[in-house]
């Protein structure tokens, strides 16, 4: 945000202040911090940092959260014999970290807080060698605004519409009592536990999410958009409007007849503003605590998540704030209860690696990891003993530096009565529960080189636009779209489905964010699968990277949009017809298939014959661009490869993500021999299985690599790949059970032979 849109909203604050509509106080501190900070310069932290910078980790977290409903006991001899019993179990599992949830219990007939049962929990922390994290903000108010609090605020709902929300998760955090209360619930847990040697971090706030439309909230988003757009011409160019003047400008005004940027720009806003009250947030906390790490911990990631939903926040938008990226992770939300499908263990990598992009230099972990059944009632997903085992290695393989699982005991009331646990009611370790415990095994033992491990730069990019995803999901209330609506979601899922499955490791790549020549430059190949919304800026960069060596694909219905949801009148546009070598003339859209014959095989292998779904595009080749596939019925082409400069880029009229995900496998193929061409794999190769995820990671002076079996049958056979470190490597020994595993190298490839059970995991440090 610019300083004169700062120092606006700040004056405005000011002048609400006396009136009735004071709003925001997230933002107020965020939009006030400046002079709050400079006011605050001489005043010291509670706990300060010796390096001037938070300390992080240094081994792998694994934890779980221990959700403690003090009203549920009745006395407090009750309550720590139930904690004892608990915490002796918790430690055989080899868990190292514990969330405690809440901290501190509110008296309601003194209206103050009492402190024993946290301290006591805490003191069993520290004594039993832990650390824990605090969870500060969370849905559940009680712990900062208990209800006397409540009872007394007035608007205290969020509105929606201005239809004042009934959900108790949506409180409005624009109250001088809320912000007060917040602020000092803060201080007090630092004051209090800040000094603690167990103490490790804070999560500031669990499944941050907002949304509101109320005077205040509108101000902020015609301010935002003014930033974005500079002048009220542009803004009306983009929004199809006639305003003359910012404050005319309504979220509410959704005429997406003429355009979608109405729609498109209000979920924008919302992620944006998240993240600002995300700063806020951890701002306050670096006023009492500058020593220990604060994250936020969104839902999944808005990547892969396939519902338009305010719990899905742009991690984008966060991190830049954060110390680390965490999120919440639940499989169950993917699964089908009447069909029976679970989440794909591809799906879980596609979800981490989201994140891992997201977190850049920065270390990223799951803070709440499902453990079991959202509730006991419901027809959701059981977690098993394979799934848990599952859902954490993959997740280290793809360099999460940790897990906290959710929760420690199952719920016992409310809501989510019988659903989490890793423990059965009674207590007792669960299978799952005794997944973790085997886990933890490991992590004790080698926790420090797993952290210390850090996965092998990918040479295979997805590029993705959040305004394109956006674009497609408007049409999911039309009937005559359907399951299309979400066709760019399942075009990129597609696509990283396929490179997953032949274990050719990719990032993703957000072209809506900053995105520069340089930062893309070591990819081998690039992807756009049904990448709609493409700028001119984004466009003259992939012109410049293909001239300069590298591959890009692109399929049906990519770059024939501006960011502002403006076609381009040759597509693909902003000059990318050219290094395509291909214009799209017209199209067609059906429910059923298209049949194409492969008629050139000198980039892609293995392909003679295959199927594609939805969408086709009539191509019209220009001079020296090669075809490689047509269409059966019409002998219209379908894939068409142009060199350009150095680089090659390949454009099919079909949807080859998308298609592979509606089950067409011949464009799997395609995805993937297009990467081995390019040189962006890593040659890994496995014999009787094609089931086996290998992930390679470098640590001092050697190599970690993951082997996971996620298939439902023994592997045993070789396995071979690159050695990305270019000298000989002898010796190997297996840091989950500890054996010796006989290794075969050169220069060029590390090869050996490996026994490995269905849904289990082996980590080979090789040096």
């Amino acid at each position: 945000m610019s300083s004169n849109v700062n120092n606006f909203l700040v004056k405005y604050f000011i002048m609400k202040m006396i009136s009735k509509s004071v709003w925001s106080i997230l933002l107020f501190f965020l939009l006030f911090g400046c002079s709050q900070k400079q006011e605050n310069s001489s005043v010291k932290p509670l706990i300060s940092s010796t390096t001037g910078k938070p300390e992080m980790p240094k081994t792998i977290m694994l934890g779980t959260v221990y959700d403690v409903f003090n009203e549920r006991y009745d006395t407090d001899e009750e309550f720590r014999s139930i904690f004892d019993r608990d915490i002796k179990l918790i430690k055989e599992t080899g868990i190292n970290t514990i969330l405690p949830f809440p901290l501190g219990e509110w008296v309601g007939s003194t209206k103050t807080q009492k402190w024993g049962r946290s301290d006591y929990m805490i003191k069993g922390i520290e004594d039993n060698g832990f650390k824990f994290i605090t969870m500060l903000v969370k849905s559940q108010h009680n712990a900062y605004f208990p209800d006397f609090m409540q009872s007394k605020a007035k608007n205290i709902f969020q509105e929606v519409n201005h239809v004042p929300s009934t959900d108790h998760d949506e409180i409005k955090f624009n109250r001088q009592e809320v912000k007060d209360a917040l602020d000092n619930y803060i201080k007090n847990i630092i004051e209090r536990y800040g000094n603690s040697p167990a103490l490790l971090g804070h999560n500031i706030w669990n499944e941050p999410h907002f949304e509101s439309m109320d005077d205040y909230t509108v101000h902020q988003f015609q301010q935002w958009l003014k930033t974005k757009y500079g002048t009220i011409d542009a803004f009306n160019k983009a929004w199809a409007t006639t305003n003359s003047d910012w404050s005319e400008i309504s979220p509410l005004a959704r005429n997406t007849w003429p355009s979608s940027m109405c729609y498109i720009d209000w979920y924008l806003f919302r992620s944006w503003y998240v993240g600002q009250l995300v700063k806020w947030s951890i701002d306050v906390l670096h006023k009492y605590d500058t020593k220990h790490f604060a994250y936020a911990s969104p839902v999944l990631n808005q990547l892969t998540s396939k519902t338009a939903s305010l719990w899905y926040e742009d991690q984008q938008e966060i991190i830049p704030y954060e110390d680390a990226l965490s999120f919440s992770f639940y499989p169950d939300l993917y699964y089908d209860e009447y069909k029976g499908v679970p989440m794909g263990y591809w799906k879980y990598s596609a979800v981490y690696t989201a994140n891992r992009c997201d977190a850049g230099d920065k270390p990223y972990f799951l803070n709440e990891a499902q453990t079991n059944s959202r509730h006991g009632f419901g027809l959701s997903e059981f977690m098993t003993y394979d799934k848990i085992h599952m859902m954490t290695w993959l997740a280290f393989s793809e360099n999460a530096k940790g897990i906290v699982y959710w929760q420690w005991q199952p719920f016992m009331r409310g809501e989510q009565a019988f659903g989490r646990g890793l423990t059965q009611t009674n207590g007792k370790l669960a299978k799952r529960g005794e997944a973790v415990k085997a886990i933890g095994a490991v992590v004790k033992k080698h926790g420090e080189l797993l952290y210390k491990a850090q996965l092998e730069k990918p040479k295979a990019g997805i590029l993705i636009s959040m305004p394109g995803m956006w674009k497609t999901m408007e049409m999911c209330t039309r009937r005559d779209v359907g399951g299309a609506s979400y066709f760019m979601h399942q075009s990129f899922e597609g696509t990283f489905k396929a490179l997953w499955e032949k274990n050719i490791p990719v990032d993703v790549i957000r072209i809506d964010k900053e995105v520069t020549l340089e930062s893309i430059s070591d990819y081998k190949i690039l992807y756009l699968p049904f990448q709609i919304m493409v700028s001119p800026k984004i466009a003259e960069i992939l012109k410049q990277y293909v001239a300069n060596g590298g591959w890009l694909v692109a399929d049906a219905k990519s770059i024939i949009m501006d960011e502002h949801d403006f076609g381009y009148d040759v597509n693909p546009g902003a000059g990318l017809d050219k290094v395509f070598g291909a214009t799209r003339e017209d199209f067609i859209n059906r429910r059923d298939n298209f049949n194409i014959e492969m008629t050139n095989n000198k980039y892609v292998t293995g392909v003679k014959n295959y199927k594609s779904a939805f969408y086709k595009d009539f191509l019209t080749v220009y001079k020296g661009a090669e075809v490689l596939a047509k269409f059966k019925e019409d002998g219209y082409p379908a894939l068409v490869v142009n060199k350009y400069g150095k680089g090659l880029a390949v454009l099919s009229a079909v949807p080859l993500g998308g298609a592979y995900m509606h089950d067409l496998s011949g464009n799997a193929d395609i995805i993937t021999s297009l990467a081995k061409k390019a040189n962006a794999d890593f040659d890994i190769k496995t014999t009787n299985n094609n089931k086996i995820v290998v992930k390679l990671h470098k640590v001092d002076d050697g190599m970690l690599v993951y082997v996971i079996n996620s298939g439902d049958k023994d592997f045993k056979g070789n396995i071979s790949f690159d050695n990305i470190l270019s000298k000989k490597l002898n010796h190997a020994i297996n840091i989950i059970d500890d054996s010796n595993v006989k290794v075969d190298s050169d220069n060029k490839t590390v090869k050996f032979n490996i026994e490995l059970a269905p849904h289990r995991t082996a980590v080979l440090l090789i040096n």
